[in-house]
């Protein structure tokens, strides 16, 4: 079996309130940015390692789900309609999430070898431009001396390099 590397998205389901994404839509209107209808937030984890579906979705459901508030997705988070932005560490920024999910997952009694990042995505709904987005994510959403992040048009994905679920290496 081959190194994968798959993409799964942790979100609050619709009837939880997700306050992080309240607080930031305030926080963008606080910033003379009126055009935000709605703000989604989301957890990411993206596991490298010789991994089958059926491994991923149980330390999906096990590990990085709440199954009372939250619910996941494998592979490339979207939204109709709205916009993301993806937010990750910058290789050799320690990861500290990462490395205790590393650890839990082998507590699972999953012995594989797995390399964990985490990162967050945000989604935006309403007349946005990518610009609008890059002033949001520098003023709100990013550090950038520690962390990267990176602007999706609704509905398309990546610009270059999808991050697809079980990609393989």
């Amino acid at each position: 079996m081959q190194k994968l590397i798959w993409l799964v998205e942790v979100f609050y389901r619709p009837e939880v309130t997700d306050g992080a994404a309240e607080a930031i839509r305030k926080a963008v209107e606080e910033l003379g940015i009126s055009v935000v209808e709605k703000v989604w937030t989301s957890s990411l984890y993206r596991l490298e390692g010789m991994l089958e579906r059926t491994s991923i979705v149980r330390i999906a459901r096990e590990l990085l789900t709440d199954p009372i508030s939250q619910k996941y997705r494998l592979g490339f988070p979207q939204r109709p309609g709205a916009w993301s932005v993806q937010v990750w560490y910058k290789p050799g920024v320690t990861d500290t999430v990462a490395e205790t999910t590393q650890k839990a997952i082998l507590d699972l009694g999953i012995n594989t070898p797995v390399t964990v990042a985490t990162g967050r995505c945000y989604f935006f709904q309403g007349k946005l431009r990518e610009n609008i987005l890059v002033s949001i994510a520098r003023a709100l959403l990013a550090n950038e001396l520690i962390e990267i992040f990176q602007v999706y048009q609704p509905s398309r994905g990546k610009k270059n390099g999808d991050q697809q679920s079980g990609k393989r290496n």
